[in-house]
């Protein structure tokens, strides 16, 4: 179980609370911050993250990379990623996920701006 996070904020309940993330959504949560995250830049948990900072995201043949980053960022959970597409634009890159929890399947996209 994990926070709740959305728009870059954790999500309160009404009494105030957290909110969590559970099961497949958990999976899909931890998968977009594992990608959107710069390794070591998270101050709660450093090993976030899949990418260092001079990563160049828009080099050719990334999808074997993000695969691979992902699914290390995830070794010790019952999560793993498959990279369906990335489809790259001017500024604009677009990953398709597959997110795996053991039980259930999702489908995610995760937008990255240059």
């Amino acid at each position: 179980m994990d926070t709740r996070i959305e728009n870059k904020d954790i999500v309160l309940k009404p009494d105030g609370n957290s909110d969590y993330v559970t099961d497949i959504e958990q999976a899909v949560q931890q998968v977009n911050l594992a990608l959107k995250i710069p390794k070591a830049s998270f101050i709660y948990d450093r090993k976030i993250g899949a990418f260092e900072e001079d990563y160049n995201i828009y080099k050719d043949e990334i999808e074997g990379d993000i695969e691979a980053m992902v699914n290390e960022c995830l070794l010790n959970t019952n999560v793993y990623a498959t990279v369906e597409y990335v489809n790259r634009n001017v500024n604009v890159i677009t990953v398709g996920l597959l997110i795996n929890d053991g039980i259930n399947t999702e489908h995610t996209e995760v937008v990255f701006y240059g």
